[in-house]
């Protein structure tokens, strides 16, 4: 079959017939066939955008009078009504870069490859879209020519570049169109349905993930697990998560005021709590019975070892999963270039995270920034020695009792270097300063800058102007 017979045949009579033809003799051919119906597939992605147009122009006039194009879609394609709006999205793409459009039309790539774009660039300004569509040729030749995973990459790096402020409004977009709904299935099985953003997301499946080796590693996999290492996956994901929020449940239940000696207590430490147990050897958190205590990095807390799975439901900064991020030394230090490396892992590539969530993670602990040269080879390790360590985190408690710019509980805050620890700031306490989630997020993403004092007097100049001071904090008597 040749690609571009589809557009001569009108009959679906004649195209059934040649769609069902032989001459699949061997591995070449199928190889051949294969490539046709992605060509195929391509044109009629192509085909569906103008009918879905030419459909919305239509409604307007007095012959449509009357007409849903949304409705109308659906009824013919046997779509979900939402179908149209991804199709309205494909076309959108197909105008802000006429070379994928093109490519579209001829059979070069497919509607998939133009969503991937979609997802990417929603959002921009005109401008964005602009300095986006400058790399129109580089995108059709990778769209041609790229596995799936590598034209994500690439789209995602392209668009990143091209964001004024490296996708921080993007991601705070998402961030506020987080979703989960729930509904019973036919069979009677609860569904859950989630959307989060790239950051939430990532350190979700990461928890998961960890609570996944920490519950079945060692321990033995559970009655009823199936056969099929896919299928087991997902039924270990599906009981880690429920041993996540039972933990959860319990932990709030002991903040809520449980005074049977195993709450929370005044560092907030995650108790065992006495709620449903999860599969096969381990405790109502997932913990084994074998346990020690151990401080988390960067934290003065006493919590149980990285294989607590209460950690994930504490009240301190060190709340995230353990993960690793490479990332060449220049965009670690000087942000986003042509030839920026990031990888989040997970199979996620850049993800389009701006590069400064990046370094909030890296201050907080949970990330270990892998920085590499441009030939690849690491040249810093990030997490290890660039923590205040417990000594540090006792002294600046006895300064702040809460966040240097709030109300917030010092026992919540994260411990912030107003000299990057990247670029030459030291892990001294004249470097460091108590800041809450909000007002971390600020002096990274948000682009406010700290400067202190050598009397702790704290100046911040805010993006786009504008300076408040805070008096030093007061030293109480003991």
């Amino acid at each position: 079959m040749t690609p571009r017979t589809y557009v001569r045949i009108m009959d679906l009579d004649a195209l059934r017939a040649l769609l069902t033809a032989g001459g699949l003799t061997d591995l070449g051919d199928c190889r051949a066939e294969l490539a046709a119906l992605r060509a195929v597939r391509g044109m009629v992605d192509a085909r569906e955008m103008r009918v879905l147009a030419r459909m919305d122009e239509i409604a307007v006039t007095p012959a449509g009078s009357g007409s849903f194009p949304d409705a109308d879609h659906a009824a013919a394609s046997k779509k979900p009504a939402s179908d149209a709006d991804r199709v309205r999205r494909r076309a959108k793409v197909a105008d802000d870069v006429p070379q994928l459009g093109a490519a579209l039309g001829d059979g070069d790539t497919t509607g998939e490859r133009l969503d991937i774009v979609a997802r990417a660039t929603s959002g921009m300004s005109p401008g964005e879209r602009a300095r986006f569509a400058v790399h129109g040729d580089r995108l059709r030749d990778a769209a041609r020519d790229l596995t799936d995973r590598e034209f994500r990459a690439l789209v995602d790096r392209l668009a990143a570049q091209a964001r004024d402020d490296d996708g921080v409004s993007r991601l705070e977009r998402q961030k506020r169109a987080v979703r989960l709904r729930w509904w019973t299935d036919s069979d009677g099985m609860r569904r859950l349905d989630g959307r989060f953003d790239p950051e939430t997301g990532l350190c979700l499946e990461a928890r998961i993930r960890k609570a996944v080796d920490a519950l079945f590693h060692g321990a033995g996999i559970p009655d009823g697990a199936p056969a099929d290492p896919i299928e087991r996956q997902h039924f270990l994901a599906a009981h880690a998560l429920l041993a996540l929020v039972n933990s959860a449940g319990q932990s709030a239940g002991n903040r809520n005021g449980n005074s049977n000696g195993n709450g929370n207590g005044a560092k907030g430490r995650t108790s065992t709590g006495t709620g449903t147990r999860p599969p096969t050897g381990t405790d109502a958190t997932g913990r084994t019975a074998d346990r020690q205590t151990t401080t988390t990095a960067g934290n003065d807390t006493p919590t149980t070892s990285d294989d607590d799975l209460g950690t994930w439901v504490g009240v301190g900064p060190n709340l995230g999963p353990d993960i690793t991020v490479v990332i060449d030394a220049r965009t670690f230090l000087d942000g986003r270039h042509d030839r920026t490396r990031i990888d989040i892992g997970l199979g996620l590539g850049d993800s389009g995270l701006p590069v400064e969530t990046i370094r909030r993670w890296a201050c907080l602990g949970t990330v270990t920034p892998v920085i590499v040269s441009a030939d690849g080879a690491r040249i810093l390790l990030g997490r290890e020695k660039r923590l205040a360590n417990r000594h540090q985190r006792r002294a600046l408690r006895a300064l702040y009792t809460t966040c240097a710019l709030c109300d917030t509980a010092f026992e919540h805050c994260d411990i912030h270097h107003l000299h990057p620890w990247e670029t030459g700031g030291r892990t001294d306490i004249d470097n460091l300063l108590p800041l809450c989630s909000k007002h971390h997020h600020l002096a990274h993403e948000g682009g406010w800058r700290l400067r202190l004092d050598p009397d702790r007097t704290l100046r911040v100049t805010r993006q786009g102007g504008g300076e408040t001071s805070h008096a030093p904090p007061r030293i109480r008597a003991a």
